[in-house]
């Protein structure tokens, strides 16, 4: 408990009560309205991620490890989101002083772990369409995938624990936006060795990301582009002037059918691909005029209408996927009509075509486009 008692001390009350105050309580019941709302969204969105994963082998895919993370990290978010609400219409604090600190601690986390879990989605994807079979399967094993599930949650949690531990700040509610969330401590030389060392850590870890998240997509989407540059050109060649033999129509049609399917499946990586990268847009969004305003002091009316399009995200992705991801939509369906056995049989039939031989062809020969 040692680590809270820098959270209840006189010092830290006092600097969180000079300044600005929350105190508006229309503003506070429309933002602890939204929460709930966001609450009881997400809770059954990611739920539903989550479900469709389980009972659709098209959807037991390596990209939908991360994916079912993703949804994992927002589905805590969501369902702490009730504390927040009681946070912003009860003041003081009403519950322990740890269940608030807890609460922080624990949405802290998980938006950290989304930030990463993004980046993982942004490589993954590059190397699923660009990489070799054997290469991406290589990359993407069981043990590996595991791992990097376990490192974007114990990364986060080391960047929680270490400014507590540097007794750097502070977890629990803050009287000056009146939610459960980070404080500032009594510290009094704040431009310190370890205080510059957190910090770095703290501003580096999610521009790491979105630069992997930029550069992986970047790549991916000229790729793709310089690909059906070639895929046109191969189904607009200019007729022969010679005659054909019945062979060489034959093996013409299967070319040519060959082809098709291949551009077929591509075309399918490309809006998967697609509507992640609008799940990223969407999180950038979402997050952008929080870490405007969390920077800038003047800027203290706007955060907790900035945390608030910070925590709306949580909720957002699965209704992305249901209107955009063309294999989470097939699935929701029948899922939220209650057919789970439509489901099953749907996804037996289609798994065959997306993780079968001719999405292993596809692959080699997107590898072969990219080398030319």
């Amino acid at each position: 408990m040692e680590l809270y008692t820098v959270m209840e001390s006189t010092q830290t009350e006092r600097l969180e009560d000079e300044g600005y105050q929350f105190e508006d309580p229309i503003q506070r019941l429309i933002i602890a309205s939204i929460f709930l709302l966001v609450s009881v969204t997400g809770l059954v969105g990611n739920t539903l991620i989550g479900v469709a994963v389980f009972v659709s082998k098209k959807l037991q895919t390596r990209t939908n490890v991360f994916v079912v993370n993703l949804a994992v990290a927002d589905l805590l978010t969501c369902s702490l989101l009730p504390f927040q609400a009681v946070a912003l219409l009860v003041d003081p604090w009403p519950l322990s002083n740890w269940i608030c600190s807890a609460v922080g601690m624990v949405m802290y986390i998980c938006w950290w772990t989304s930030t990463i879990t993004l980046a993982l989605i942004a490589f993954n994807r590059y190397n699923i369409v660009v990489k070799k079979r054997e290469d991406y399967e290589d990359m993407y094993t069981t043990r590996k995938m595991a791992l990097w599930v376990i490192f974007s949650w114990i990364a986060p949690t080391l960047l929680v624990i270490v400014p507590l531990a540097f007794d750097l700040g502070a977890l629990g509610y803050s009287s000056k936006f009146k939610t459960c969330t980070a404080k500032l401590a009594n510290k009094p030389h704040p431009i310190s060795v370890g205080y510059v060392l957190i910090l770095g850590v703290t501003v580096q870890v999610p521009l790491i990301c979105l630069i992997v998240i930029g550069v992986s997509y970047t790549l991916l989407f000229r790729h793709i582009r310089r690909h059906n540059r070639e895929m046109m050109a191969v189904f607009h060649l200019p007729a022969s002037s010679k005659t054909l033999k019945t062979q060489d129509v034959e093996e013409v049609k299967i070319s040519q059918a060959a082809l098709s399917m291949q551009r077929h499946l591509f075309q399918r990586q490309h809006k998967i691909t697609k509507n992640l990268f609008v799940v990223f847009c969407s999180f950038l969004v979402c997050m952008m005029p929080f870490t405007i305003a969390f920077f800038i002091p003047p800027s203290y009316p706007v955060i907790p209408w900035a945390t608030m399009l910070v925590l709306i995200n949580s909720c957002i992705n699965p209704i992305i996927y249901g209107l955009k991801h063309p294999n989470f939509k097939e699935v929701f369906r029948p899922l939220l009509s209650c057919s789970l056995r439509r489901t099953s049989q749907s996804s037996k039939g289609l798994a065959s075509v997306i993780e079968g031989p001719a999405m292993d062809d596809t692959r080699d020969k997107l590898r072969h486009h990219s080398d030319s």
